[in-house]
């Protein structure tokens, strides 16, 4: 009976524990010109700096299968912006797609107000941070053409602490064994 019960409360507290990515999904926005210099989609918070939001729909400009932004001032996608996350989060992955080949933006990971370390944005291609847990990044453009597109992005909410549910299923399984042990000794 112990070794059920104990089996039962492993596969139910890794379960629990699975990772599940979020995908910021652009595809329910009308592409174009926000107006704005800020837009919320999902738990996350697109911040420009000094312009506003540009929003791609699937398949646009690079070809990203959830839409995507650009941070659009003077009608090129080449000015700062921030992404701030509701909750902390861990492998944060993205896409960048890129008109001019002379452009780069330096992305910056941070969890609260410490640097996690900056990614040289390029070129076409998907950067991730790996399991850095993350709450917000900062993209600085020092691009001088077109700029950049950056879409496709993906990240687990962060398990750093333990979540409630998953507490109430250790405490259930290890009062299952201890009661079995109980009943061995008994």
């Amino acid at each position: 009976m112990s070794k059920k019960l104990t089996l039962v409360f492993l596969l139910t507290f890794f379960a629990s524990n699975v990772a599940h990515a979020i995908i910021l999904d652009f595809s329910g926005l009308a592409s174009g010109n926000t107006g704005s210099s800020s837009l919320t989609v999902g738990d996350a918070t697109f911040d420009v700096v000094g312009g506003t939001v540009f929003v791609y729909g699937p398949g646009d400009f690079g070809n990203f299968d959830n839409g995507g932004i650009c941070a659009l001032s003077g009608g090129n996608c080449e000015t700062d912006w921030t992404l701030t996350f509701d909750y902390a989060v861990t492998d944060f992955i993205f896409e960048a797609a890129v008109y001019d080949p002379v452009d780069s933006v330096l992305v910056e990971a941070f969890n609260g107000a410490t640097s996690l370390g900056v990614i040289d944005v390029f070129e076409n291609n998907t950067y991730s941070f790996g399991s850095a847990v993350i709450t917000s990044l900062y993209f600085d453009d020092s691009s001088t053409g077109a700029g950049f597109g950056f879409g496709d992005f993906s990240f687990n909410r962060s398990t750093a602490v333990p979540e409630g549910g998953t507490l109430a299923f250790l405490a259930i399984g290890l009062l299952g064994v201890v009661v079995q042990r109980l009943k061995r000794v008994l």
